[in-house]
């Protein structure tokens, strides 16, 4: 029986990878962000966390005062649970540090992490791509377009993971 398949010859795997955000890229969309759009951002691009990562982001994981965030990733949560420990930049110790300790909730983004972690009563509806739209909207009114035409489908190019490879490309040039 395993002789059936000998004579096929296996597809090469194409992954389409999201292509990192340039500096200037990266700089132009937070500084034409603002709110919690521009917070999500700094996020983003100085933890190189995950979008879920960082919508589901809890006060309680932040310490501006140590310079520190103690998150154990979304994706890995359930096969070991090791907190990740990341550095926060100054000039994320600031934007965070406007939101009055009175308003530090739960969520760093209350509206959206609830969006986030919505399911239905039957399991089969979420709401998760609702942020990832605003964040689509806005990568384009600023000149990136997320998106190419492929052979048989659209290809998304740039959109929030772009955040994630751009911070490891940065910390690798680094050292």
């Amino acid at each position: 029986a395993d002789q059936v398949f000998q004579s096929i010859a296996s597809k090469k795997l194409k992954v389409n990878s999201k292509k990192p955000l340039s500096f200037e890229q990266m700089i132009l969309l937070i500084d034409s962000a603002e709110g919690d759009l521009k917070k999500l951002l700094m996020i983003g691009a100085t933890t190189g966390l995950r979008l879920g990562d960082c919508v589901t982001l809890r006060w309680s994981e932040v310490d501006l005062n140590k310079g520190l965030i103690t998150r154990v990733p979304n994706k890995t949560s359930k096969s070991n649970g090791t907190p990740s420990l990341i550095g926060i930049p100054v000039d994320l110790i600031n934007e965070l540090s406007l939101t009055p300790i009175s308003q530090r909730k739960k969520y760093i983004f209350e509206e959206w992490a609830a969006e986030y972690n919505y399911v239905s009563a039957s399991g089969s509806h979420t709401r998760r791509d609702r942020v990832g739209k605003i964040i689509k909207k806005h990568f384009e009114s600023n000149g990136i377009e997320c998106t190419r035409e492929g052979k048989k489908r659209s290809i998304t190019e740039y959109g929030f993971h772009s955040l994630r490879h751009a911070y490891v490309v940065q910390q690798a040039s680094r050292g």
